[in-house]
């Protein structure tokens, strides 16, 4: 008995203790530290604007291009400036990093394709005779593919070395056709070559293995006359889990579409400005896009939605920074080697954001609570289910959208009519009952107190203090969610019975109807235990949780729960444990006592 004092005179402090740490949501990352942080910015950079971004893994050194045609070379780890030089004559367009060759590529609206070594010296200019905009190498055939005012062309990789032992190209042009003006964007994936420019064209075209004499190895297997309805300005490539992709493009007419691998459209994402950077992040699965705005906005490819809002690239103070001192982002670029992106601003700036794999990918905010989260349980069925509760005495289920891993819907889950009854129930039968009887009458604030109170007022008055729920647990083989609060109540939620079997039903007469005018009896076999296990999950979470048992026998806060099968007879049963000393075997398909032993000390781990 002395033990049992002890332990109900600690159970305020703790209570107390609880509620000085406060946090106002639900989060899935601290506001502080995000996913994609902001590492490095340069101010300013130069008189003139930055037009070409790129990364040098070799001297580990961010490059920048200007409209003045020089090049900026700053260190990757401290953004201080290492060097400058000057050879372009007109703005430069482009930079691109051959990395098995070890040599960068400018481009400039002047015509002229320079080779530099690592020690920042052209040692190859190459006059193409029109202006050139992009750049990208095709490693499988040993070309440089570049865009220019004429078209889409390529030069050939030489057979003779430069005196410095690197590699030369020819300086013969050969043109591939596609494009009938200003080539702006290129892209390469696997064997697969994308291209958008000035006429609003997206071109797919492939490598192929053979081809003749002085032939470049390159056919067109989708062709977009009108991807746009304005001039193409950007283009990325973004992977799926799965080895699908997806091909992004922006234009002028503040548009991105997102494009499956061969050229079919998918997604239409309306933007304020003109789109003027996109860039895929993996390790997120994000899209990132500059239009207009002071920081780059995030989207999911697969659903198209917008996750800016859940998936942030700042924290407080520094987004505050870079809204006052910076503007409008402009440009964007990954760097697959250090799971970096670099932008560059208006106000020519420059900013880098590291990946940081110690913290969670989103955040999300509960609209209808205020107090911090005491307890959490998920589900692993797809779609996944996570249950939050905490000391406003409430249980919120938030489940994730099919076509986003960001996104999840917010629920809260009712039991104040299961309680009602309960207390009812108690009051019937002199305060001994309820759930199972609670071992010891007048212990719990409900029969005596409450006697003649209406209905709403009993429900307020549970509610109190004594309300939060400090555990939970979701037992998968029965899709049911435990949760217990600080005055020993225990709800069980589950699926509506009745809902589940409508919709079953309902499931039933359409695969019937379904099975009569399939006529390939193989795909029907073949995909009928997939189709089955996915639509039953899909029933369970469209019937919804309702609050199946409440059970009340513990007189002190329950914080130990555990779910056990007994296989000799196939039920599942609830163990649960409190600051009362006792601990209570439960019976969940009947919301039972099966059994209970008092003078326990329990412990949660």
């Amino acid at each position: 008995m002395q033990h049992q004092a002890n332990q109900m005179t600690v159970h305020p402090k703790v209570k107390t203790l609880r509620r000085r740490v406060t946090t106002p949501d639900l989060r899935l990352c601290t506001p502080d530290r995000v996913k994609m942080e902001r590492r490095l910015r340069v101010g300013s950079t130069h008189t003139a604007a930055v037009s070409a971004l790129t990364y040098q893994p070799v001297r580990r050194e961010l490059i920048t291009g200007h409209e003045d045609g020089s090049l900026k070379f700053w260190e990757g780890d401290t953004g201080k400036h290492a060097e400058t030089v000057q050879h372009h004559k007109g703005w430069i367009s482009d930079l691109y990093y051959w990395h098995e060759g070890k040599i960068l590529f400018s481009c400039s609206v002047d015509g002229q394709v320079v080779l530099w070594s690592s020690s920042n010296q052209p040692y190859d200019i190459i006059q193409v005779g029109e202006p050139v905009f992009c750049l990208a190498w095709l490693s499988r055939k040993s070309l440089l593919l570049f865009g220019s005012g004429k078209g889409l062309g390529a030069l050939r990789k030489s057979g003779k070395l430069a005196a410095n032992g690197l590699s030369l190209l020819s300086h013969r042009v050969a043109w591939v056709p596609g494009h009938t003006g200003i080539v702006r964007c290129l892209n390469i994936a696997g064997n697969k070559i994308y291209s958008g420019g000035y006429d609003k064209k997206l071109v797919v075209q492939e490598v192929v293995s053979l081809s003749g004499d002085g032939e470049i190895p390159l056919k067109i297997v989708r062709e977009r006359d009108a991807a746009h309805d304005a001039g193409v300005t950007c283009l990325t490539v973004a992977k799926d889990t799965d080895g699908s992709s997806w091909v992004v493009s922006g234009s002028f007419d503040k548009k991105v579409k997102l494009w499956t691998g061969d050229g079919k459209l998918v997604h239409i994402i309306q933007c304020s400005d003109t789109v003027t950077g996109l860039c895929y992040v993996p390790q997120t699965m994000v899209l990132w896009v500059a239009a207009g705005t002071p920081l780059p906005l995030l989207y999911e490819p697969k659903s198209g939605d917008n996750v800016t809002d859940y998936a942030p690239i700042l924290n407080t103070t520094s987004a505050t920074l870079h809204t006052n001192r910076e503007s409008t982002v402009q440009l964007l670029k990954y760097i697959p080697e250090t799971s970096e992106v670099i932008g560059s601003t208006k106000l020519k700036g420059v900013i880098c954001w590291r990946y940081n794999p110690t913290c969670s990918v989103c955040c999300h905010h509960s609209p209808s609570t205020s107090s911090h989260v005491e307890t959490l349980t998920f589900t692993s069925k797809v779609p996944i289910l996570i249950f939050s509760g905490g000391f406003t005495g409430e249980v919120v289920k938030w489940e994730q959208l099919q076509l986003n891993s960001f996104l999840y819907s917010v629920d809260s889950l009712s039991y104040k009519e299961p309680l009602m009854k309960a207390i009812e129930s108690e009051e019937d039968d002199g305060g001994g009952g309820g759930g199972g009887g609670r071992g010891r009458a007048g212990k719990r604030r409900g029969s005596e107190e409450m006697a003649g109170m209406p209905r709403e007022r009993k429900i307020e008055a549970m509610k109190g203090e004594n309300r939060g729920f400090v555990s939970s647990l979701f037992v998968e083989s029965l899709d049911l969610l435990v949760a217990s609060s600080l005055d020993g109540t225990i709800f069980v939620w589950g699926n509506d019975k009745r809902t589940v079997e409508v919709l079953e039903e309902m499931q039933r007469n359409s695969a019937s109807e379904t099975s009569t005018t399939d006529t390939v009896a193989g795909d029907r076999e073949s995909s009928n235990h997939v189709q089955q296990e996915s639509s039953s999950n899909v029933i369970t979470r469209v019937a919804g949780f309702t609050c199946l048992h409440v059970l009340r026998s513990h007189t002190g806060c329950v914080e130990a729960l555990a779910a056990v099968e007994d296989w000799t007879d196939g039920r599942t049963y609830l163990i649960s444990g409190g600051w009362d000393l006792t601990l209570n075997l439960w019976d969940l398909s009947t919301g039972s006592t099966h059994h209970n032993w008092r003078g326990c000390v329990c412990l949660q781990y």
